[in-house]
């Protein structure tokens, strides 16, 4: 079992092994290095798991993205040997509203229709019920959107690097967002939204002349969100975008949401199976189930105290660490 996820080597490995650099620095039954927490690089890790806490201090009562009443169904091909040949929704009357400077999280299982109500409230998917409106304006696939509405929303995906031409510079890459503002800049000004852009995510002026291979995979996350913020956009998607980096590197973006959120004024849609990352980044919280929304309100309240049986088993389903752990390795840093 190779993973990031400490939570995950306490419910199922027996012994582990700690690796950094190469080289594994610790291994033995599971249970005693965590007992004993003899390595820094160990605690560290520890420590790490447990998600930052995003605070949005700029949260305001005005709406900026109201979604009303969406159904979305998509066609079967028609087959002779089953017996039920109906279409079936994918998302079903569908209603919500993030508020400017709003981390709203929407969770639910593999297929429930999370990525298509993404893909809605980009203008990218036809709806057969139901409005979606940015910041007043409508945003429909049928209609069109016009593109200074669709400069106002922007998404970061789990994978990054899927989303990059392997041959482009990262510079370029980062543009792409240029081509959705209807005014055009001058490549003075473009060069300085750039700078602005790759610095505002730690990276250096100078990675802009390389090409994603030439990154980690946080870095190429940053990349990633450097091109969503770039032309400052009201609303980020944030598709599983923290899912895939190990801990250390996920409690620092969750660090770098935070800085871009208050100086950009941005509000975040994140997209997550991770309850952790839940409660620690989302103001409010959406528990989606085969297509509806079954359950939402204050994240706090919705998982100290869930009303519906699956938001429930989904929180029961959820591996954690042992508080004993965590206990340990707050006495250990204290002692230390």
């Amino acid at each position: 079992l190779i993973t990031h996820d400490l939570a995950v080597i306490a419910q199922l490995a027996t012994k582990v092994g700690i690796m950094k650099n190469g080289e594994l620095i610790e291994t033995g039954s599971t249970k005693t290095i965590f007992k004993k927490l003899s390595h820094t690089y160990t605690q560290q890790l520890l420590l790490d798991s447990i998600p930052k806490t995003l605070t949005l201090t700029r949260k305001s009562e005005k709406i900026l993205l109201h979604v009303k009443s969406v159904s979305k169904t998509y066609k079967k091909k028609f087959n002779v040997i089953k017996t039920n040949n109906f279409n079936e929704p994918t998302i079903k009357n569908i209603s919500f509203s993030i508020l400017k400077g709003e981390c709203l999280g929407l969770v639910g299982e593999s297929g429930c229709g999370k990525s298509t109500l993404a893909r809605s409230i980009l203008g990218l998917e036809s709806l057969d019920n139901g409005t979606i409106t940015l910041d007043g304006s409508s945003i429909s696939f049928i209609n069109g959107t016009p593109r200074d509405v669709r400069s106002k929303i922007q998404i970061v995906f789990q994978d990054p690097f899927s989303s990059f031409n392997p041959r482009h510079q990262i510079k370029r890459i980062i543009s792409e967002p240029f081509n959705l503002m209807i005014k055009k800049y001058d490549k003075k000004f473009k060069s300085k939204l750039l700078k602005e852009a790759i610095l505002s995510v730690g990276l250096k002026e100078d990675d802009l002349k390389k090409y994603p291979h030439q990154f980690s995979g946080g870095q190429r996350q940053r990349i990633a969100l450097a091109r969503a913020i770039i032309i400052k956009p009201k609303l980020v998607i944030l598709d599983e975008a923290l899912s895939a980096l190990d801990v250390s590197l996920r409690n620092n973006m969750i660090a770098l949401l935070q800085k871009l959120s208050l100086n950009y004024n941005l509000s975040y849609l994140f997209i997550s199976h991770d309850i952790h990352l839940i409660k620690a980044i989302t103001n409010r919280v959406l528990i989606m189930q085969e297509g509806t929304l079954v359950e939402m309100g204050k994240t706090n309240q919705i998982l100290r105290n869930p009303k519906h049986p699956y938001t429930r088993s989904l929180i029961d389903a959820t591996p954690s660490i042992p508080r004993s752990w965590i206990k340990r390795v707050g006495a250990k840093t204290q002692n230390d």
